[in-house]
Order: structure tokens, then sequence, then C-alpha cells
């Protein structure tokens, strides 16, 4: 598995601007990687990193002794998670299913990393707004595509977000 980083300073700033983390929040990241946007979240009340990779969840708990590291399936664990705010960046054929998820969860702002030239069907009762591009370049190493950071909160009509 082919696995890419983001590592532009000012787009993980942009992204983090966008999930706008309170001290009083849970977060959670879903494949968190090398912790390479982990590293910049502000302050909370918890943090919760998730990653498949065996290796790279080891050096997450390592480098995260005031996190909570979960090595597994990101979609499979989303359920059984509590957080106020979700960080994202899966693959880009997983993200229908995280966000047909996130549609039955309580939270107040997810903020992913989605693919730029594929059309997400967002559940009506979310609604999400693009953030910042993403360009190649921005991830170690870089992708073959380019991706796009959106929010995404709860439909007005739906509350909570």
């Amino acid at each position: 598995m082919e696995q890419h980083f983001l590592r532009n300073r000012t787009k993980i700033k942009a992204l983090l601007g966008a999930a706008a983390v309170r001290p009083d929040e849970r977060v959670v990241e879903l494949g968190a990687g090398i912790g390479s946007v982990a590293r910049h979240i502000p302050p909370c009340r918890s943090l919760t990193l998730v990653e498949l990779d065996p290796a790279l969840a080891r050096d997450l708990a390592a480098a995260f002794p005031y996190g909570q590291v979960i090595q597994a399936d990101a979609v499979v664990t989303l359920p059984a998670l509590t957080f106020d705010v979700l960080l994202t960046n899966l693959p880009h054929y997983l993200t229908p299913a995280a966000l047909e998820i996130l549609a039955a969860m309580p939270f107040r702002v997810a903020v992913l990393a989605v693919r730029a030239d594929v059309e997400l069907a967002v559940p009506p009762v979310l609604r999400a707004t693009e953030v910042v591009p993403l360009h190649a370049t921005d991830f170690t190493p870089t992708q073959p595509f380019a991706s796009r950071v959106i929010r995404v909160v709860r439909s007005p009509a739906t509350g909570n977000g």
C-alpha cells in the first residue's frame, strides 16, 4: 500500500484552521501515518490516532505518548470512536464509506483530504465546503494526483455542526 503524507505546513495550517480545534474537544485523526498533521494539532482534551500500518502505529505511539494510538482499519474503527473533530487523509476509495459512517455520528467538524478529480456523494445530512487545494507535491512521497481539503459539518436542518 503506497501512502502519501501531507508535508506542506501552509496546507496543514489551513486544514487545522478549518477544524478550529478547541481545548475541550476530543480529536481523532484517521490514517495518521507519520504524524505530519498530528504534530501540529493544538492542545485538546484527547487525541486519538488511528493507523493501519503496524510499524507506523508503533512510531506514532512513541511520538505521541499523550495520545491514544489505535492500530486498526480506519473505516472499521470509525463507528466505535467518540470525537468532536475528525481529521483524515484516507486513501480516496475509503472516503465515501467514511462519509456514510459520519452521517450517522455526532461530531462538530470533520476535515478531510480528498482526491480533487473525484466527485464525492456527500450524504444529505452533511454539508461539505472546500478549504484549500492540495497539489501532488504537497505530499511525501509526491502523489500521482491532486487533492483538496474539505470541511464537513451537519447540514443546518440536522444540527450538531
